[in-house]
């Protein structure tokens, strides 16, 4: 099995248009059933517990390129300090003002599908030492600011738009841009909920075709 991203990761420029859309699916429906499956203990949260510690170097790849998600279950072990210095983290989680929710879960796959979409390192996965230091790419803001220019394109991975099938597969990552913003509003009440990113991200993946017309399985 492989990492997305980290000293295991993938190149990713081995990870055309299908491949990517299948790994979003993966990662949303895994995520949807964890928070079907798994109820919380919290007396304060009836809804099902987060993963809370969802990011693409926590996405393991088969061979197949199917994603299985690990470090669930790891929440309840951090401390409130520690919770907050998880910078992968939603705005409102990251700055110590509400605990990890569904949404919070919603912001980080967001961030995931930016990711796989630009090809570029979030620093919303660095500390603020090395934000400052210009490590990473804040993806949320770049990606907000594109859609609200209807310039999605602009921030497409050129790996893959400008590989042979670049162009035709274009306009469906866009429509995954905008789900990626959706999902990682500043704002939790702003995000769209989980079962609508995962329908979106669906729907988006059964259009991705390879070249010879095939789609990802």
């Amino acid at each position: 099995m492989y990492l997305i991203s980290g000293d295991r990761g993938i190149d990713h420029a081995s990870l055309d248009w299908p491949r990517r859309a299948k790994i979003a699916k993966g990662v949303a429906r895994g995520l949807a059933y964890l928070h079907d499956q798994f109820p919380s203990d919290e007396a304060e949260a009836a809804a099902p517990a987060p993963h809370g510690n969802l990011k693409s170097g926590n996405v393991l790849l088969a061979p197949d390129f199917e994603p299985l998600l690990v470090d669930y279950g790891f929440l309840p072990l951090l401390n409130p300090t520690a919770m907050t210095m998880q910078a992968h983290r939603a705005p409102e989680v990251a700055a110590g003002s509400g605990p990890a929710t569904q949404r919070s879960d919603v912001f980080c796959l967001g961030v995931v599908l930016l990711e796989l979409l630009t090809g570029k390192f979030p620093s919303q996965y660095l500390g603020d030492g090395a934000k400052a230091g210009g490590g990473g790419t804040d993806v949320v803001h770049w990606a907000t600011y594109a859609v609200g220019e209807g310039r999605e394109a602009e921030i497409l991975d050129p790996t893959i738009v400008a590989g042979p099938h670049g162009a035709a597969w274009v306009p469906e990552m866009k429509r995954l841009v905008r789900v990626g913003v959706d999902c990682s509003a500043a704002e939790p009440e702003r995000r769209i909920e989980l079962r609508e990113a995962v329908a979106r991200i669906e729907e988006v993946a059964a259009g991705g075709r390879d070249g010879a017309g095939q789609r990802p399985s």
